[in-house]
């Protein structure tokens, strides 16, 4: 029965933000503060143990790197992976960096979601499939090598399908992530 208990943060969280559209600061701190009130009120761990296990939780979420950019052609989509090669450098293999792709829809200007993106996707398909990335390393040098750990895409589309605007579209999607 106790480790039932202990999905309810993590069901809590998932129904803040798929069922109640909250952010993700909202419903991670109410899924902290429900798994604290388990701990301390229903499993009987030491507050104090609770506490520290909390600092430990912050202090390793502070090592991911997540770069957000848009694949549209503007300038996340060209310096998104220039700046993710030079921040591998300078951080070493230690560190995951995530990237999170934003994808352009219907509602974007015309460069946006033609040429620009195709040049996106193109340059970020050489980082992706290992089979082209080592060709590019081979030739180019161990700076070209891949630097994300995982790459997420989220399409603008839903947004944008949902409010008709794509500037209400994109505060959307900042409220999403955010």
């Amino acid at each position: 029965m106790y480790g039932l208990i202990g999905f309810f943060p993590i069901i809590l969280v998932l129904v803040l933000m798929t069922g109640l559209n909250w952010g993700s600061k909202r419903a991670l701190a109410a899924g902290w503060a429900a798994a604290v009130c388990i701990c301390v009120f229903i499993w009987k761990v030491d507050p104090l143990r609770v506490l520290g296990y909390s600092i430990y939780g912050l202090l390793r979420a502070l090592d991911i790197i997540l770069i957000i950019f848009g694949l549209g052609g503007g300038t996340g989509s060209g310096m998104a992976m220039d700046f993710a090669r030079h921040l591998r450098q300078a951080v070493g293999s230690g560190v995951p960096i995530m990237g999170l792709c934003i994808l352009p829809c219907p509602g974007d200007d015309p460069p946006a979601k033609g040429y620009s993106a195709f040049n996106g996707v193109k340059e970020l398909d050489l980082l992706i499939n290992r089979e082209k990335n080592e060709t590019i390393v081979d030739g180019l040098g161990e700076v070209y090598r891949n630097p994300f750990n995982t790459i997420m895409f989220l399409p603008l589309m839903p947004a944008y399908s949902k409010t008709g605007n794509i500037m209400s579209a994109r505060e959307e999607i900042d409220k999403m992530i955010v």
